[in-house]
């Protein structure tokens, strides 16, 4: 009986392997991929990059400041002046 279920598992095993070897895409079929859609790749990070600075150098400039204003100290030798 065991004997039949490790024939059938050597029998599985190279459609197994051959099948997990047609999923794999090649780093050549992704560049491939790339190439073909090389406008799309590059053309839209363009595109918003211009859009971006077009629309940062025509928006008014905004500039704030803080000031926080503290009561004098005064020292122990300058209170024993007085």
């Amino acid at each position: 009986m065991s004997e039949q279920v490790h024939s059938e598992n050597r029998r599985d095993a190279p459609a197994e392997e051959n099948a997990s070897a047609e999923d794999e895409v090649s780093l050549l079929d992704l560049l491939i991929v790339l190439a073909k859609h090389k406008r799309i790749v590059l053309g839209v990070p363009l595109v918003v990059a211009i859009a971006a600075a077009t629309i940062s150098l025509l928006l008014p400039n905004i500039y704030t400041g803080t000031t926080r204003i503290l009561p004098p100290q005064q020292n122990a030798l300058a209170a024993s002046a007085c």
